[in-house]
């Protein structure tokens, strides 16, 4: 079973499980080795029979990207979240239709590029969707 921001490989690429509805068979999955990936629409059933899930080092112990950041990147980190928050919490942002029409109105209202909320939401995905 996968759940919500496990990592997994298919064929040698490492994908990140964004959300997944066993009821319909549906899941959100981003690919984490890919500069312009977005979240893409498979089959659950389909990722389950071929997935491998990749499991961290034995000795590797989970520290807070934010534990040693400097306070300039603190302030960029907060930057991006507070521009991507009021976006996250909408569940059409996985569409691609949606999200763009989502994305495109908010940056109009915040003035901002649509390029920068789209690298802050791919940031935020492929990093396990936490605010670090």
């Amino acid at each position: 079973m996968l759940y919500k921001n496990d990592v997994f490989e298919i064929a040698g690429a490492r994908w990140r499980l964004l959300a997944a509805n066993p009821l319909t068979d549906e899941a959100w999955i981003i690919k984490l080795e890919d500069a312009v990936a977005l979240p893409r629409l498979k089959q659950l059933s389909e990722i389950l029979a071929v997935a491998e899930i990749a499991k961290p080092a034995p000795s590797a112990v989970p520290v807070s990207p934010s534990a040693r950041a400097s306070q300039r990147a603190l302030s960029h980190r907060d930057a991006a979240w507070d521009r991507i928050k009021p976006l996250v919490s909408n569940p059409g942002i996985f569409q691609p239709d949606e999200r763009n029409r989502l994305i495109r109105e908010h940056a109009d209202s915040i003035e901002c590029s649509h390029q920068t909320l789209y690298s802050a939401l791919r940031k935020y995905w492929q990093g396990g969707q936490t605010r670090d």
